[in-house]
């Protein structure tokens, strides 16, 4: 029996600088997962600064094309409000 794959869509709001971070991971939304960033200590350090919301959970070419298409909505890679880099 074969497992359908799956992930999810998230972005990472700081509450105290105002940013965020938009990406994605194959896997359960309840699986610690926090982030390949280089935010991911300043979660870990503070994570009552910090909130995650999922934006969109599905396949992985679903998931892939939807974190796409935020990161360019929100034009991240430019916005100085993004932690992302590209």
């Amino acid at each position: 029996m074969s497992k359908e794959k799956y992930g999810f869509v998230y972005l990472w709001y700081d509450r105290k600088h105002k940013k965020y971070y938009i990406g994605c991971h194959w896997g359960a939304i309840d699986d610690g997962y926090i982030c390949s960033s280089y935010i991911k200590d300043q979660i870990i350090k503070n994570p009552t600064e910090w909130k995650r919301i999922v934006m969109a959970v599905g396949d992985p070419a679903t998931i892939r094309n939807k974190e796409t298409e935020l990161l360019e909505f929100f034009n991240a890679k430019n916005d100085a409000n993004s932690f992302n880099l590209t």
